[in-house]
């Protein structure tokens, strides 16, 4: 069903009885997307968000040589990944619209398991937004990214530079730029649960080290 230009709501005249579905979290769909795209063989999200960010995030990890295959009627999305992330087309430069969940995933991700250069466009609206931090953590374990002037997108990235190490980040930004560099590279994390539970079925190997907030990723995972 196309998207509505306008809907009108009208208040209830009493009680209801209705049983509805709602709909899947942009967030989750986009981190499943990007973790399914480096894992090898099929993966397959139920229920997933079909949105604005979620089309660029398909978009983009199919220019990177993921089969992506959307089923709006039967609400499912099929991606076939082979662990590796392979710029396709010199001229079909992987963009990744306004979406903050993949400009915070991606490049980590491209780092880990990319292969060769690979350059991310995004929006002028996303290019606004700060990443110098984030970036900063992902190089000292090893990634080479190069950002522009305004030290954002577009940035190009050397894939499978990432090699893991020590890192940190300011408590001072929000924990979504914490998250790229937790489970990129092998050692002490932290996390929250529902993104640990997430992470596993794309491979993540991780052990509760006893509390709500921490893991250990183990090395090759």
């Amino acid at each position: 069903m196309p998207p509505a230009e306008s809907v009108e709501v009208y208040p209830l005249k009493g009680p209801f009885d209705a049983m509805l579905a709602l709909p899947g979290s942009k967030s989750f769909t986009n981190r499943a997307l990007v973790m399914a795209a480096v894992a090898k063989g099929t993966s397959r999200l139920r229920s997933p968000l079909f949105s604005d960010d979620s089309y660029w995030c398909a978009d983009a990890i199919s220019k990177l040589g993921v089969n992506v295959q959307s089923d709006r009627e039967n609400d499912l999305i099929t991606i076939k990944g082979t662990g590796k992330l392979k710029l396709q087309d010199e001229a079909g430069l992987p963009y990744i619209g306004s979406a903050g969940t993949i400009a915070r995933f991606l490049p980590g991700v491209v780092a880990a398991r990319g292969e060769g250069l690979v350059k991310l466009t995004s929006s002028e609206q996303l290019a606004k937004r700060p990443v110098a931090e984030m970036i900063e953590a992902l190089r000292r374990l090893g990634a080479d990214i190069s950002m522009g002037e305004k030290s954002s997108f577009p940035m190009a990235i050397k894939g499978g530079s990432l090699v893991g190490g020590e890192t940190s980040v300011s408590g001072n930004i929000q924990p979504v730029y914490q998250r790229p560099a937790d489970c990129r590279a092998p050692g002490e994390r932290t996390c929250h649960p529902p993104h640990i539970r997430l992470y596993r079925p794309g491979g993540l190997r991780a052990h509760d080290a006893g509390d709500d907030e921490r893991f250990w990723r183990e090395s090759g995972a």
